[in-house]
C-alpha cells in the first residue's frame, strides 16, 4: 500500500523494520501468547487508528472476547491473528487494517535493501510502455516505487510517450506505493501546480497537502484524452491517482470499481511475538470531494470487465482521436484501426 518517508511521503513511515529471522510457526500457540497478542494489537490501535472512537470500540471488543473466552481453543499463531484481523473489520472494514504472522509475505513492506534489488530488477514495476496503433500511447505501472529511486523510469517512459496523442495508464495490477511517484507522474498530466490531495493524520491533528511538480523534466501531457485502467485488485495508491484524476476532470476511468482502500499505514513489528500489526494511521481528503474512496472503491466512468479495459479504452481513445482530427487520411487510418479485428 502507501509506504512513503515523512518529508514526501504519503505515509510518514513510522513503521518498525526488523532484520530478526522469520520463522514459520504453525504449531498451537498457548493462552499467554493469545493475551500478550491481543494486549499488543490493543494498544497499537488505541494510539495511532485514524477513527478514535472505532479505535476505542475496536479494542475493548477484542479484550471482552479474550476475557469471554472467544480465543480459547486450539489456534495456530496464523489462524490467531486472522481471527484478530476478522474481529477488527467486523467493527470497521478498513482493508489497510490488519495483523499479520511475520512468517507470511508482505508486499506493502517498508523500502529495504531487499525490496529495493527486487524493483530493481524489475524496472520498479513500469511493466510496459509502448506505442499503441493510432499513436496511442500505453504505460502499465504495478506500483509506484520510490521516487527517489524510481524517477528517471517515469522520466523516461513519459519522454518516450510525450507525441503520442491519446494516452492509457494501466493501474489494473497496482497495489499502491509512494506518493511521490504518484506526485512525479500526475505532474506530467495536469497543467501547472495543482493540489492534489490531503491527508489527515489523527496523531497530532494534522493536515497534510499534496501538489503536482512545478516544474517536470520534458513535455507534459496534461492536454491529450487520457484513459486509466482499474480493476478490483487496484488498490491503496493505485485508488488514488485514479480517484484523483477522476474528480480533477482529467481523464476517464476504464474497468471494475477498485478494491476501496483510502488510509495509509504505520507497520508495527514484534519479534518475540513474530507479529505484525498494520494500523491506518490517516485518511486522504480530497480538495474536490472533501472525501476519499475508503469502502466504495473508485467508480469507473466506462465500465467493463479488467481483461476487457484495454481494448475499450484503445477503442473510445480512436473514437476520440478521429472526432478530433481534421487530416482525412489520418482520420481514415484511425477508422481502420477501430475496425480492425
Amino acid at each position: 500500500a502507501w509506504s512513503i518517508r515523512v518529508a514526501s511521503a504519503w505515509m510518514l513511515a513510522a513503521a518498525v523494520c526488523s532484520a530478526h529471522p522469520r520463522v514459520l510457526q504453525a504449531t498451537e500457540i498457548g493462552d499467554d501468547t493469545k493475551a500478550a497478542i491481543v494486549e499488543t494489537v490493543c494498544a497499537d490501535v488505541e494510539r495511532v487508528y485514524v477513527f478514535a472512537d472505532d479505535a476505542r470500540t475496536m479494542s475493548a471488543a477484542l479484550q471482552e472476547n479474550l476475557r469471554g473466552g472467544a480465543y480459547g481453543g486450539s489456534f495456530s499463531r496464523e489462524e490467531f491473528v486472522a481471527r484478530l484481523t476478522a474481529d477488527l473489520r467486523g467493527i470497521r472494514d478498513d482493508l489497510h487494517l490488519e495483523v499479520v504472522t511475520l512468517a507470511e509475505p508482505d508486499d506493502d513492506a517498508e523500502i529495504g535493501p531487499q525490496t529495493l534489488g527486487y524493483e530493481r530488477r524489475f524496472n520498479y514495476l513500469f511493466r510496459k510502455v509502448e506505442i499503441l496503433e493510432g499513436n496511442v500511447g500505453y504505460l502499465a505501472l504495478d506500483k509506484f516505487c520510490d521516487a527517489d529511486e524510481a524517477g528517471d523510469v517515469c522520466r523516461a517512459a513519459m519522454s518516450f510517450l510525450a507525441r503520442t496523442d491519446a494516452l492509457i495508464i494501466d493501474l489494473r495490477e497496482n497495489r499502491g506505493g509512494g506518493i511521490g511517484m504518484i506526485q512525479l507522474l500526475q505532474s506530467y498530466l495536469l497543467p501547472g501546480r495543482q493540489q492534489l490531495s490531503s491527508l489527515y493524520v489523527r496523531q497530532g491533528d494534522v493536515t497534510l497537502d499534496f501538489w503536482t511538480q512545478a516544474f517536470v523534466a520534458g513535455k507534459r501531457m496534461d492536454d491529450v484524452p487520457l484513459y486509466v485502467l482499474v480493476s478490483q485488485n487496484t488498490f491503496s495508491g493505485g485508488e488514488a491517482l485514479a480517484y484523483d484524476l477522476k474528480h480533477m476532470g482529467r481523464g476517464k476511468i476504464v474497468g471494475e470499481v477498485t478494491a476501496g482502500g483510502a488510509h495509509p499505514t504505520h507497520r508495527f513489528e514484534y519479534p518475540e511475538l513474530q507479529i505484525m500489526v498494520k494500523v491506518p494511521f490517516a485518511r486522504a481528503v480530497s480538495p474536490v470531494t472533501g472525501t476519499n474512496w475508503e469502502g466504495v472503491g473508485v467508480q469507473p466512468d466506462l465500465p467493463a470487465p479488467a481483461e476487457q479495459a484495454l481494448a475499450v479504452a484503445h477503442a473510445e481513445a480512436l473514437r476520440t482521436l478521429m472526432g478530433r482530427e481534421n487530416d482525412d487520411r489520418w482520420r481514415a487510418t484511425l477508422e481502420d484501426v477501430l475496425k480492425a479485428p
